[in-house]
């Protein structure tokens, strides 16, 4: 019988140690904004994505500035406008956290004109998470 030898070739540093593709993890990108309640979309994008990328939102922390709580509202900038994507209700003094995954998004990730919110957004985004290597 012949014998059937299968080699699966590794990449290695200088010093053998295993090169590590890029993956996943290394796509994760975040976006800070501080929002003035009734904000207006153009002066509430909290973060654009580059032509050609797609993204996906994976995290949203946000917490009131003011002594008030309030609605936060998402959007998706598309052509001609924006499209809701979520509302978070915030109470006074909390700070809430999303898990999420929602996307792909390929334009960029807006506050809801005249939002009653006002306060610190911080969004966890995955950015182009398939592309070629």
């Amino acid at each position: 019988m012949a014998e059937k030898t299968i080699t699966i070739s590794q990449k290695r540093t200088k010093e053998t140690n295993l090169v590590v593709p890029l993956d996943e993890v290394r796509t994760i990108d975040f976006a800070f904004k501080s929002i003035a309640s009734g904000a207006w979309e153009t002066s509430g994008i909290i973060y654009t994505i580059a032509s050609g990328k797609e993204a996906y939102l994976k995290q949203i922390i946000a917490t009131p500035t003011i002594d008030a709580g309030g609605v936060l509202k998402l959007a998706e900038v598309v052509s001609g406008g924006y499209s809701q994507l979520l509302t978070l209700n915030i109470a006074s003094g909390e700070t809430k956290t999303i898990d999420t995954l929602m996307g792909p998004i390929t334009s960029g990730f807006t506050v809801m004109s005249g939002t009653p919110f006002g306060g610190d957004v911080t969004l966890v985004v995955q950015i182009d998470p398939k592309a070629v290597e």
